[in-house]
């Protein structure tokens, strides 16, 4: 649940902060990222419909820090909300945090993005370049959380991160991609353990031909419904070979339909 504003204090603040609200985060959401940073220290916030100033008061090397912190925080979420002139979006490790309520591996995610066609860069400081937006990527981020409770614990990372990734793309168990894999020579298994036969890249490779020879890939169809792990995200398809939301799909529909 949101928190309250800071009591308003009677002292004079010693740093004055004027942020936007960043496209897509609810007021409520950005106070609460805010008084992450601002701590137990005093503080005024005042907050609008897109503009919100922060009165930080007391300690003015201590609200210093805060201010430099609340600065610098800012610049990411303005950066993995508004996109530059290449259409890519920055999310940085540091936010994880705070614009996720079950955060998971940065790599995980990354890949998540790579598996439903959205561009996916992940830099040597964990910062992941991507043309999803801030909507897509919390939504794609908790479909990987729900995910997890699926994954094959007694395999090694390598070979639950290949399962659990084909299973959201194609909407099978993790258990159906390793015997899937396992039964067309992919993967083979020794003593209770599952192994590639040979490199991962090479493995994942071979699948997508099994998966084209059976036509389930996910671009098969130009609109087709996921049934994912989780109740609480069903809903998602395909469109164009990416990723959208069934209600979405929908208004669309609609909006063609009344403008024909």
């Amino acid at each position: 649940m949101p928190r309250d504003k800071k009591r308003k204090q009677h002292k004079r603040p010693t740093k004055k902060l004027f942020f936007e609200r960043p496209y897509g985060v609810k007021l409520e959401e950005l106070l609460d990222i805010y008084l992450d940073v601002i701590g137990n220290s005093d503080a005024e916030i005042d907050m609008k419909i897109d503009k919100i100033s922060i009165s930080l008061i007391g300690d003015r090397s201590n609200n210093d820090m805060i201010a430099s912190k609340l600065q610098e925080l800012q610049g990411q979420l303005m950066k993995a909300t508004t996109p530059d002139a290449n259409g890519n979006y920055f999310y940085e490790q540091e936010l994880f945090p705070l614009i996720f309520n079950n955060p998971i591996q940065t790599r995980f995610l990354a890949d998540i993005l790579a598996v439903f066609k959205y561009t996916s860069e992940l830099t040597e400081d964990k910062t992941i370049i991507t043309n999803a937006s801030l909507y897509d990527v919390q939504r794609l981020q908790k479909i990987g959380y729900s995910s997890l409770n699926q994954s094959p614990k007694d395999q090694n990372k390598d070979i639950q991160r290949f399962a659990l990734l084909n299973s959201l793309k194609l909407s099978k168990s993790p258990e159906e991609i390793l015997q899937l894999g396992i039964a067309n020579g992919l993967l083979f298994e020794k003593e209770g353990k599952i192994h590639f036969s040979n490199t991962r890249e090479k493995t994942q490779e071979g699948l997508n031909e099994i998966l084209i020879d059976l036509s389930f890939t996910s671009d098969s169809t130009d609109q087709e419904v996921i049934s994912t792990l989780d109740p609480e995200i069903e809903g998602l398809g395909f469109q164009g070979g990416k990723i959208v939301f069934v209600n979405d799909i929908k208004k669309n529909d609609r909006k063609r339909k009344a403008n024909s």
